[in-house]
């Protein structure tokens, strides 16, 4: 899916005051490490490191784990299409709502894909060769299905379970399921270096599963996918990991304010609760879509138009919390429904 995400104010110039659409904390560290970056700018005169040495090790060393257990690479979307390439033609799991490249990676490489409620994990009796799920999930934030996950691994041993990470750290509670890597060889996380620091136009995630399943995936992979500055900025992530990583319960504190605020200035939203800083909403009248370009065009606020998401309506849209300054211009604008 090339166009069809959040943050999408490409489109509108800088008519875009306010972003709800992306995911992303809006308090957060990236000037530091944009200034970081800034004075390693020579780093773009030379090849990059293939193999990601130094942060695979910082990585690892963060989570406790071997290097083998890692591939660094260009965003979660690249481990997203290399593992469907690994299993090219194969009986596809994707819980829905969800994250539409999943559905693409597996599209693109030919499998065949049975579309699941993300509460129904524990239900299945016959398991594919990959269930794709996310925890917490997007865009609803859902995480009551991790016990679940834990347990399809359990019971299909035979079947690879890739769990898109991406958001676990905005979330207010505990949610990872890196410690339950060593019990689960068939686990595969997909984690990102982009989303909690909030330099998503760098590219930057990577890829923790068994040693094994990882060396039949390198050879899959574009040379130099991942450049010398998305480098530079995961090792300073690493060495800063704890003091970068954003306020999640206070992020997510301010999401349910900004959810009870919208609940009492109309009656024409309900809120899906969440536990990460972005929630889904959804019109009792009208579509998302016009509801967008009434926002961006009249208030300059952009939201995330939902309705791509499998098993969403035209009238979901998913809101990500700001600024207080953005948070009462984007009231007012609702109030006005």
């Amino acid at each position: 899916m090339i166009t069809g995400h959040g943050d999408d104010r490409y489109r509108y110039r800088e008519v875009v005051r306010h972003d709800f659409s992306s995911n992303v904390p809006y308090r957060n560290h990236a000037t530091e490490i944009i200034d970081y970056l800034s004075s390693r700018l020579e780093c773009l005169s030379h090849y990059p490191d293939p193999n990601a040495t130094e942060l695979r090790k910082l990585l690892a060393d963060r989570w406790h784990l071997e290097p083998e257990w890692i591939v660094v690479t260009n965003g979660s979307t690249e481990a997203f299409y290399l593992l469907a390439h690994l299993l090219a033609g194969g009986r596809t799991l994707i819980t829905v709502p969800s994250f539409a490249e999943y559905e693409d990676a597996c599209q693109l490489f030919r499998h065949q894909i049975t579309y699941i409620p993300t509460r129904d994990i524990e239900r299945v009796s016959e398991p594919a060769q990959l269930l794709w799920t996310a925890l917490p999930n997007n865009p609803d934030g859902e995480i009551r299905h991790r016990e679940q996950i834990l347990g399809y691994c359990s019971r299909h041993p035979e079947s690879y379970v890739i769990v898109d990470e991406a958001y676990a750290e905005l979330c207010d509670e505990p949610v990872s399921l890196l410690g339950e890597l060593p019990r689960h060889p068939n686990l595969i996380l997909a984690r990102s270096l982009t989303k909690s620091f909030a330099l998503p136009g760098i590219r930057l995630g990577y890829l923790v599963a068994h040693p094994a399943l990882l060396r039949r995936l390198e050879p899959l992979r574009s040379p130099w996918s991942v450049n010398a500055l998305a480098l530079e900025a995961g090792r300073y992530i690493c060495h800063n990991y704890d003091r970068l990583l954003p306020d999640a319960v206070g992020l997510v504190a301010e999401s349910r304010h900004l959810a009870e605020c919208i609940t009492e200035c109309t009656r024409s939203i309900s809120i899906t609760p969440s536990p990460t800083p972005y929630f889904l909403a959804q019109l009792a009248t009208g579509t998302a879509a016009q509801l967008k370009e009434e926002l961006v065009t009249q208030q300059g606020i952009l939201i995330r138009n939902a309705d791509n998401f499998r098993t969403l309506t035209p009238r979901h849209f998913r809101l990500s919390v700001q600024s207080p300054e953005a948070c009462q211009a984007l009231l007012r604008g609702l109030s006005k429904l």
